[in-house]
C-alpha cells in the first residue's frame, strides 16, 4: 500500500530549495511527498513483473535516495518540473535494475553450479577426479573472501531465492544484498576459470566435463 500523501501545503520547490540550503527537514518532507508519485510511477512501469509490488518498493526506496544525492543539480522551479525530474531519474534506477538483473541472472548461473558442489559431491569412490579438482580449486578460491560474503553466501541457499530473508540476515537493503551477491559471485567465477587456464590438459578436461554435467543437473 502507498503510503498517505502528508498533509504539508508547501509546494515542492519550495521544500527542495530549502532542502539544497541544508534543511534536513525540508529534504525529510520532501522525500515523504516524492514517495507517491515515485512509487506510482514504478507500479505502472513493472506491471508484467511477477514481484512488481516487492520490486516497486526497493526501487522507490533506490530512487528516492539517488533524488536526495543529486537535488542540487535540479534546476527545476515548479512542482511540475521537480517531478518530472525526479521521474527521470527514477526511470535511470529502473534501467540499471533490468541490467542488474542480466548480471544477475549470469552469476546465478555460476552460483548453481558452486551449490551443485556441496549437494552431489559424494564421498570416497564416487568423487570423480574432475569433482576433486574443482573442489579444491573452489576451497582455495573460497578462502579469499571475507567472513561477509561467506555468511551472505550460506544465508542465500538457505532462504531459497528469498532476497529479503538474504538481505535482512546480512544488514543490507534489498538492492545492496543483490549487488554484494552478484560481485561476490562474479569473483568466484573469475578465480575458478583463471585458475582452470593455468593447469595442465587432461586435469582442466577433467574439471570442465564434471561443472558441465553439474550444470546439467
Amino acid at each position: 500500500m502507498e503510503p498517505s500523501r502528508p498533509a504539508d501545503p508547501t509546494p515542492l520547490s519550495v521544500l527542495a530549495a530549502a532542502a539544497n540550503a541544508g534543511d534536513a527537514t525540508a529534504l525529510e518532507h520532501l522525500l515523504l511527498r516524492l514517495h507517491v508519485p515515485v512509487h506510482r510511477f514504478y507500479r505502472s512501469w513493472l506491471f508484467a513483473h511477477v514481484d512488481r509490488e516487492e520490486v516497486a518498493r526497493d526501487l522507490a526506496q533506490e530512487a528516492l535516495l539517488r533524488i536526495a544525492t543529486r537535488l542540487a543539480r535540479c534546476r527545476a522551479t515548479s512542482d511540475g518540473t521537480l517531478v518530472a525530474w525526479c521521474l527521470v531519474v527514477a526511470r535511470s534506477a529502473g534501467l540499471d535494475y533490468l541490467r542488474r538483473g542480466r548480471a544477475e541472472r549470469d552469476a546465478r548461473a555460476f552460483a548453481e553450479e558452486v551449490e551443485a558442489l556441496g549437494g552431489g559431491a559424494g564421498t570416497g569412490s564416487e568423487l570423480t577426479a574432475g569433482l576433486e579438482i574443482v573442489l579444491r580449486i573452489l576451497g582455495e578460491t573460497m578462502d579469499r573472501e571475507s567472513d561477509e560474503s561467506h555468511a551472505l553466501l550460506a544465508e542465500r541457499a538457505r532462504a531459497a531465492g528469498s532476497w529479503g530473508e538474504t538481505a535482512a540476515a546480512a544488514g543490507l537493503g534489498v538492492p545492496a544484498a543483490r549487488r554484494r551477491f552478484q560481485r561476490t559471485i562474479g569473483r568466484l567465477r573469475a578465480r575458478v576459470l583463471r585458475a582452470l587456464e593455468s593447469l595442465p590438459p587432461d586435469e582442466r578436461s577433467a574439471a570442465l566435463e564434471w561443472l558441465q554435467r553439474a550444470a546439467r543437473r
